[in-house]
């Protein structure tokens, strides 16, 4: 997803922000790129799209060397509490997930 911040400020801090977003998203692309082989464009629109991956997926697209483990043991078991619902477009049993866990509303 693209990097984002809850900023407040004046008309010219918002630009600034907005600004810096802007470049760590292109950093974030270019270096997606090089490390998956996937053009920029392409991971630009992922990002974008807030696109979300199994671990399966994440692997046949590069963005990691191998997986390890019992896949069923890690959906099982969440590593930390997090809000997922401040994503526009994350998967629905993470959602439901963090209301169910109460995580919505945290700052994490």
């Amino acid at each position: 997803h693209e990097p984002s911040n809850l900023a407040w400020g004046t008309a010219d801090d918002l630009r600034r922000e907005a600004g810096m977003l802007d470049k760590i998203s292109e950093t974030y692309a270019q270096t997606y790129a090089r490390a998956t082989g996937h053009p920029v464009e392409r991971i630009r629109a992922w990002m974008a799209a807030e696109t979300w991956m199994t671990a399966d997926e994440a692997l046949a697209l590069n963005f990691c060397d191998g997986l390890f483990g019992d896949e069923e043991a890690f959906q099982s078991e969440p590593v930390a509490a997090f809000d997922y619902t401040r994503f526009k477009a994350a998967p629905p049993e993470l959602v439901r997930l963090a209301a169910r866990n109460g995580w919505t509303g945290n700052a994490a």
